[in-house]
């Protein structure tokens, strides 16, 4: 399954780039499936959390997760979230 890769590309990244992000390994992260990143965020708000301040690993050798990462937050996560429709963002080369 397509979302089972995220912890491992987590896993990746920090691997490659062992002091190059704020989160050390996938633990320190929400990562995994709209649905459960979309889980994790409304338990943070039912906890009262009312800002999360979201990172993504940008691995500049290979920018395809980073968009699929970002059109799943936009297009599935957040206008779950906000309850509103998705804005469209532009094409990232």
């Amino acid at each position: 399954m397509l979302f089972r890769s995220a912890r491992a590309e987590a896993t990746a990244f920090f691997e490659k780039n062992p002091s190059g992000a704020i989160a050390r390994n996938p633990d320190d992260m929400i990562c995994g499936s709209p649905e459960t990143v979309l889980r994790v965020m409304r338990a943070y708000a039912d906890a009262g959390i009312g800002l999360l301040i979201c990172g993504l690993l940008i691995d500049v050798e290979n920018r395809a997760p980073l968009r699929r990462s970002l059109t799943l937050l936009q297009q599935e996560v957040m206008p779950k979230i906000t309850g509103q429709a998705a804005p469209r963002l532009a094409n990232a080369a």
